[in-house]
């Protein structure tokens, strides 16, 4: 009886368990990001931190926790159909991967944006606060915000890259 060869979708079944538990993870962080502003405030207010997510920070804030949240749900389903073998699930995945590069460089100018134009006078902070504003403010916050940018997009790299190979592309029907 001769050997009936499959699709070989080691890979793909990989890469879609990994987009539907990040996906699943990333809309629960999503969710916990809509929470964050006004709980960061209140804290603020209580512990007599300077306030630095104000005004358009603020709404950048929410913006950029909206569309995470929808790209997150994208990634979830794109996940699915990549388990299914499914060509939508590939299309959505590498639409998925361009959208969230491109929100990604958004999010990076939105919070350069936010913090740094909103960053209170360190004259009128306390001798702690104002130290930390005036020393060392800027080389934190570039930091993680930069490393925050180059962790965002690592998997939508990685998902257009494996995507782009042929052995991929014919595994999907």
């Amino acid at each position: 009886m001769p050997e009936v060869e499959g699709k070989k979708t080691g890979g793909l079944t990989a890469l879609g368990v990994l987009s539907v538990a990040l996906g699943a993870l990333w809309v629960i962080a999503s969710v916990w990001a809509l929470l964050q502003p006004q709980t960061l405030g209140a804290m603020t207010r209580r512990y007599g931190a300077p306030e630095l997510l104000t005004g358009s920070g603020v709404a950048g804030a929410y913006a950029d926790a909206m569309v995470n949240l929808v790209l997150a749900g994208l990634l979830f389903a794109a996940g699915v159909g990549l388990l299914r073998l499914r060509k939508w699930g590939g299309r959505l995945a590498i639409w998925y991967a361009v959208a969230r590069m491109v929100w990604s460089v958004v999010a990076l100018l939105l919070a350069f944006v936010g913090p740094f134009s909103s960053r209170p006078d360190p004259e009128t902070l306390g001798p702690g606060y104002a130290e930390f504003m005036r020393d060392r403010f800027g080389a934190v916050a570039a930091t993680e915000i930069v490393a925050g940018f180059v962790l965002s997009v690592v998997f939508a790299v990685v998902l257009l890259c494996l995507l782009s190979r042929r052995s991929y592309k014919d595994a999907v029907s």
